[in-house]
């Protein structure tokens, strides 16, 4: 049995701003953390119309799509599920990479979007999608479940076949990010999906020796977390992230780390730290670090892992 005392995200850098989850986690994999800021989840308009997803019949990537509308969606099927997310999207969607961004315990969509700044990516041309839990994870996300019948997974995987289908996105520029919570649910995908992305950056993520599964891709990883001081009760950020870079580089993966000293939060220069990495990189080439210094602002406080 695993026990752990697990914080979510706050999205500030003070973390007296945070509000404290007492949980315990009994898994045969997996571990998580999360914080939760203030705020609710946005509602988005698209030429006036109410950000209102309609019932279609996807499950995993399958069937027909309902209507996307910018801002929120809502009752995307999954199964016998549906599901809320939120949607951004640039001046022209067709043909455009996409980031998934997952929010941490008690945060919304809208909340990693807004606190992560990854506006920043949609003005730059990328489809941004923050997907809401279903609530009946532990910890927001299956990252504690078998990859086998995940109904978080086959959330992904029925969103970005309807993104597909709406708007043609680049295959081989599919990225996700994620804080806490969502950073755990991140290292996941980075082990469970690595053939699917063309990068992923979990912040505050990781995993742990037990749960670890070699991805079935090479990818770039890119770590951030906050130091010796990324930790709540008797868990680690620190040592779970430690942990999956090290595995990762063991595997042959390219790493590289980021490490700022303000604990379990989002650091100011998130967005553009993380849409930099992902717009140096498409699935299957070779990544620019491997032979070449990190460009700013990457330089400035990352380093290639090893």
């Amino acid at each position: 049995m695993i026990t752990l005392l697990l914080i979510a995200a706050c999205g500030s850098e003070d973390p007296a701003d945070s509000t404290e989850t007492d949980t315990t986690l009994t898994s045969s994999g997996g571990t998580s953390g999360g914080s939760t800021s203030g705020g609710t989840s946005g509602s988005g308009t698209s030429g006036g119309t109410s950000g209102s997803g309609t019932s279609g019949g996807t499950s995993g990537g399958t069937t027909s799509c309902p209507a996307f509308v910018e801002g929120q969606n809502t009752g995307f099927p999954v199964g016998d599920d549906l599901r809320d997310f939120q949607l951004r999207l640039p001046a022209e969607p067709d043909g455009a990479p996409v980031v998934l961004a997952w929010h941490w315990l008690g945060g919304s969509g809208t909340q990693v979007i807004n606190q992560m700044d990854l506006d920043l990516a949609v003005d730059a041309g990328a489809i941004v999608v923050a997907p809401e839990s279903s609530g009946d994870a532990a910890y927001e996300w299956f990252f504690v479940s078998s990859a086998d019948d995940n109904p978080d997974l086959d959330l992904l995987d029925g969103l970005l076949s309807c993104l597909t289908e709406h708007y043609d996105v680049d295959p081989d520029r599919l990225y996700a990010t994620g804080m806490s919570a969502g950073g755990m649910w991140t290292s996941y995908l980075t082990l469970h999906r690595a053939e699917v992305f063309a990068a992923t950056a979990p912040l505050s993520g990781g995993a742990l020796e037990h749960a670890y599964a070699t991805p079935a891709a090479q990818l770039p990883v890119m770590l951030i977390w906050g130091g010796e001081d990324d930790t709540y009760g008797s868990f680690s950020f620190d040592d779970s992230t430690r942990y999956l870079s090290g595995a990762l580089q063991d595997d042959g993966h390219l790493v590289i780390e980021c490490m700022h000293q303000g604990g379990h939060t989002i650091p100011q220069q998130a967005g553009e730290t993380v849409w930099t990495f992902f717009a140096d990189h498409v699935r299957g080439a070779q990544s620019p670090y491997e032979s070449s210094d990190l460009p700013s602002p990457l330089s400035d406080w990352c380093a290639v892992a090893g």
